[in-house]
């Protein structure tokens, strides 16, 4: 691994099935901010002619990328999954699986809770869980997509992941990002539970983005995407959305600096 100074430079994206994927991937291969990127965690990452939509993506990011995906359901007729693109030049990878995530069925919500969620027929969600090296650094990452609606069902599913991210091997650089479906009407519970998550030593990365996402249907944009870091050491985050093109959600940028 080059020894260059401790940094990491990743952006997630909800690429929303890769319905606009030559938009995505001219977006990919022509705009600055993915230049020298380092990690790029996708949600509903397609397939399409027998190819994963991140592999197409890590085509035109260059011959040092690489892709992973694993693919979680079917919505629309298309195969949803979640990805990694990474630089091998910047990012070793060393393993990769699926953490299944909380499913009414086999929720612990109170029934109240579970009672008007049901009719909704909500699909199983998975986390997908990757470990690498970086920068000298041992790096887990979740790139995570959660429940569409629900703050308690949503946070139950956090919790899940959060409470796998404590029973591993320590790491030195923890992330978490990815679309967390925070709708604007429960802004104040999210803005608690990230409060409570900077009392464990989280960094929320992503804090003064102000939107992520725009309705195709609806003059109404929302900040449905997130990112939390936790490292062993001090560390600097900035993160950026710049409007691209190629889905409904912006891609969110975050640069760490430790």
């Amino acid at each position: 691994m080059p020894d260059s100074p401790a940094s990491l430079r990743l952006c997630s994206w909800n690429i929303h099935l890769g319905i606009e994927l030559e938009r995505v991937l001219t977006t990919v291969r022509s705009a600055q901010h993915f230049r020298d990127l380092d990690l790029l965690l996708l949600q509903e990452s397609s397939v399409r002619e027998h190819q994963t939509d991140a592999c197409r993506i890590a085509t035109q990011l260059g011959p040092s990328y690489h892709a992973l995906q694993r693919n979680v359901d079917r919505l629309q007729g298309r195969t949803r999954g979640l990805a990694l693109v990474w630089n091998s030049a910047a990012f070793e990878l060393l393993s990769a699986d699926l953490l299944p995530l909380p499913h009414l069925k086999g929720s612990t919500l109170a029934r109240r809770h579970r009672y008007w969620l049901h009719p909704l027929r909500l699909r199983p969600r998975a986390a997908l869980v990757v470990e690498g090296l970086a920068s000298g650094m041992k790096v887990r990452l979740y790139v995570i997509h959660l429940s569409p609606v629900g703050f308690i069902f949503q946070t139950e599913q956090m919790a899940t992941i959060l409470r796998d991210a404590a029973h591993r091997e320590p790491c030195d650089l923890l992330i978490v990002a990815g679309d967390f479906n925070s709708l604007r009407l429960d802004r104040r519970r999210w803005a608690a539970w990230f409060d409570a998550r900077q009392a464990e030593s989280f960094v929320n990365a992503s804090q003064d983005v102000a939107w992520t996402f725009r309705s195709p249907s609806l003059p109404l944009r929302q900040k449905l995407d997130h990112a939390l870091i936790r490292g062993d050491t001090a560390m600097v985050c900035t993160a950026h959305c710049p409007e691209l093109a190629g889905s409904d959600h912006l891609p969110l940028f975050v640069s760490v600096r430790l």
